[in-house]
């Protein structure tokens, strides 16, 4: 089951690899987790997942 969160904005943020804060991207395109210090997949998600900063600030606006 997918797991999400809600940002300050009301918007649905799903709980993955990919939204967190501790997440880098490396010039090869991989992910490291710099909390556990590995390779992780986009959609992992650990128990030390935190929202990345601009996933928080994610407003949906109406064209």
């Amino acid at each position: 089951m997918e797991e999400t969160a809600i940002n300050r904005n009301g918007v649905k943020i799903r709980r993955c690899c990919a939204s967190c804060r501790h997440r880098e991207i490396r010039d090869d395109g991989t992910r490291l987790c710099t909390k556990m210090n590995l390779l992780v997949k986009p959609l992992f998600c650990c128990s030390q997942w935190a929202m990345s900063p601009e996933r928080n600030n994610v407003k949906v606006t109406k064209e």
